[in-house]
């Protein structure tokens, strides 16, 4: 592995609880595990920018150090597949075709699987070759407050929505997606009331999404409900069909909602244009201006669409 395998450098990493292997030309995930079995209290774990390319293998997911890792950083690895981070279990080599299956069984909620739940907060996982987000990921990580996959090299599969896809979870704050070639989005479907109430930030800028975005929220259905939720981005969309429509459902079902840029899109003026004339939208905007105003009276900075 390079300099990854400096004793040294995990000497350091044992007393620190620390370890970064950027550019360490890490290459096997073999070595990899079998290094990190000595290291079994690390709490941030940085491997980035190394041709890792082979799928993340079960025997990473089962290291002791899962019991203390708080942060994991795998970003811009080139790794084929990540799904194995939300699995207990060895996978199949043919999972991608029982993905459905698997997340339309799994406990709903918030429901960790059946070991004691895991402390990661924070997981980037951009830059890589993923065949898809992985599933589960909630259910095994469900303290998990970051989700970063962002600049995929292929279409990211996101199956059905980000809820049913990686499960509910209490936990969630900021989900990034920029970048992934997104033709649709769906936060989650009304099967689940209050899938994410902690998230505040939901970040989609340069995907493909076009015509009308209403990311799964329909008017005249109570869920799901956002209550959390401040700032929304869908700037520079670069899909063959521009972004034409912003459902103001999206207003409704997420009622903390104080930011929404649509910057940089082919039409943002029509847009915003089609957005003024929606009462719904006017009433939310006449909601949030004191919001706003409060904010930038205590010398912060706030946005509102």
């Amino acid at each position: 592995m390079g300099g990854a395998t400096s004793k040294d450098r995990y000497d350091r990493a044992a007393a620190s609880g620390i370890l970064t292997l950027n550019r360490q030309k890490v290459r096997s995930w073999s070595s990899l595990t079998k290094a990190l079995k000595k290291l079994s209290t690390l709490r941030t774990l940085s491997i980035t920018e190394n041709p890792l390319r082979d799928p993340v293998p079960h025997a990473f997911t089962a290291l002791s150090l899962w019991s203390t890792l708080v942060s994991l950083d795998l970003s811009h690895n080139s790794i084929t597949c990540a799904c194995a981070l939300g699995s207990e279990a060895p996978l199949p080599k043919s999972h991608a075709v029982q993905t459905l299956p698997r997340i339309t069984s799994a406990p709903a909620g918030n429901a960790a699987h059946g070991s004691s739940p895991l402390p990661l907060e924070s997981l980037d996982i951009s830059g890589n070759d993923l065949h898809m987000l992985p599933p589960l990921l909630s259910a095994r990580f469900p303290r998990l407050r970051r989700l970063v996959c962002t600049d995929n090299k292929r279409a990211l599969v996101i199956a059905l929505s980000l809820e049913r896809c990686i499960g509910a979870s209490k936990s969630l704050e900021v989900v990034a997606l920029q970048r992934n070639r997104l033709n649709t989005f769906s936060v989650a479907d009304d099967a689940v009331e209050n899938p994410f109430p902690a998230l505040r930030e939901l970040l989609l800028d340069q995907n493909h999404l076009g015509g009308t975005v209403n990311l799964g929220f329909v008017a005249g259905r109570a869920a799901p409900l956002l209550p959390s939720l401040k700032r929304i981005t869908l700037d520079e969309q670069r899909g063959e069909e521009p972004l034409r429509h912003i459902d103001v459902a999206i207003f409704v079902h997420c009622p903390g909602l104080v930011s929404l840029s649509l910057r940089g899109n082919r039409n943002e003026e029509e847009l915003h244009s089609s957005l003024v004339q929606s009462g719904t939208y006017r009433s939310w905007q006449e909601r949030k201006k004191d919001v706003v105003d409060k904010k930038l009276h205590a010398g912060g900075q706030a946005e509102l669409l």
